[in-house]
């Protein structure tokens, strides 16, 4: 493993320009990419039902494609003896052309023998998770987000605006504007966005609250622990590992890509003791708390906004259990690899990958969102060969656009 100083969860003071097209791990861009790059192909799993069916059919499709492989085999097989019998009769000015194709037909048996037996290999490989377990295990942590901005939203509309003057009924009146806009947004200016319409008008308070809250823990629990290869990495090993690994789903199946990423990220965990993950996620913990919700919370409401201590608890136990759940789906799962997705402000509604808040009307197919509420969750296979991963949509990410206030 490459050695350095191991990261803290470091954040700067004032959010950098959304301008750049990279989030380096020591840093958050507000408004930059979050999500994911996906594949070229898609398959929507949208309910347990079709989602169980989609793992009876996965093996019937590894025992057909192993079918294939086998009669491939057998009609090189048949056509090497065919280009055999034809060197041994054809003149020396033709027994280039004759090897060249004997020796391309050998190393076609030769492939499609490996690619068959990986295939039985991965079948007989059981991961010690089921991708329900994986699933449900992942919805919770969005739920349990969503009950707590809820609760925090609750709690100050009920503490802070009893008697503020002028009244805070909606985004735009807000204590202090331009703490707000850095909050959310660093310095880019953003229409529509989570504050006001494209109007210019702007959200109801308790909406804007939930919202917003939902939006700054995503954002932390994506950058920090979600997206890196292994949270604790530092951002020059964390941009070697990933680069490797990429390459290397590319150049062969799953089952040697997966057992590479989970022997790459058991290995680097190994460097930590108990003690150094605590500390590393109780930073991390304070750093939202303290540099993120805090200052927000204030610009909203005034210096009497608070986290309350029954709230950072909830706080500390989300981060666990997202650093849990990601250790689980890198260390006990080899046949998939599972990736958590936050879409950028701004990306445009694409009903393929994005689900709307309850109440909201369908959003127009290309609408600009205006942020990520719970994050999607996306599986993808390793083929290999020179060939891109193929993804599924275990969960689709839910995302607000204006609609939801228009209704």
């Amino acid at each position: 493993m490459l050695n350095g100083p191991r990261p803290e969860p470091k954040r700067s003071q004032t959010a950098p320009d959304a301008a750049q097209s990279t989030i380096s791990i020591g840093k958050i861009t507000p408004g930059a990419p979050e999500s994911q790059q996906v594949g070229d192909t898609m398959i929507l799993v949208l309910n347990p039902t079709k989602r169980d069916q989609f793992w009876e059919h996965r093996n019937e499709r590894m025992n057909r494609e192993i079918k294939e492989m086998k009669d491939q085999v057998e009609g090189y097989k048949g056509r090497l003896d065919e280009l055999q019998t034809i060197q041994a009769r054809a003149p020396p000015q033709e027994q280039e052309g004759v090897q060249r194709e004997i020796d391309e037909t050998r190393r076609a048996i030769r492939l499609s023998k490996a690619g068959s037996d990986l295939r039985r290999t991965q079948l007989q490989i059981g991961d010690d998770r089921e991708p329900a377990e994986i699933t449900t295990a992942f919805w919770s942590i969005n739920r349990d987000i969503d009950n707590l901005c809820r609760d925090i939203s609750e709690d100050l509309a009920y503490l802070c605006t009893q008697e503020a003057e002028p009244p805070i009924k909606t985004s735009l009146d807000v204590r202090n504007m331009q703490g707000v806009q850095r909050a959310l947004y660093g310095k880019v200016a953003v229409h529509p966005s989570l504050i006001q319409s494209s109007f210019g008008t702007g959200r109801p308070i308790a909406e804007f609250m939930d919202f917003s809250l939902q939006f700054l823990i995503n954002r932390d629990l994506n950058h920090y622990i979600f997206r890196p290869f292994h949270p604790l990495m530092t951002s020059d090993e964390n941009k070697c590992i990933s680069r490797l690994y990429e390459g290397l789903r590319r150049q062969d199946p799953q089952v040697i890509s997966g057992r590479w990423r989970v022997s790459t990220f058991t290995l680097h965990q190994s460097e930590f003791s108990q003690h150094t993950v605590e500390k590393w996620l109780d930073t991390l913990r304070m750093g939202l708390i303290n540099k993120v919700l805090t200052p927000f919370l204030v610009a909203v409401y005034g210096d009497a906004a608070r986290i309350s201590s029954k709230h950072e608890g909830a706080i500390a136990s989300i981060i666990e259990k997202s650093y849990q759940w990601n250790q689980m789906v890198k260390t006990e799962v080899t046949l998939l690899d599972f990736q958590p997705v936050m879409f950028s402000n701004s990306t445009p509604f694409d009903p393929e990958s994005m689900n709307f808040t309850n109440k909201t009307p369908i959003p127009i197919p290309g609408e600009p969102i205006l942020s990520t509420v719970s994050f999607g969750l996306q599986s993808s296979e390793a083929e290999g060969g020179g060939m891109r991963p193929k993804y599924v949509w275990q969960e689709k990410a839910v995302v607000l656009t204006d609609a939801f206030f228009e209704s």
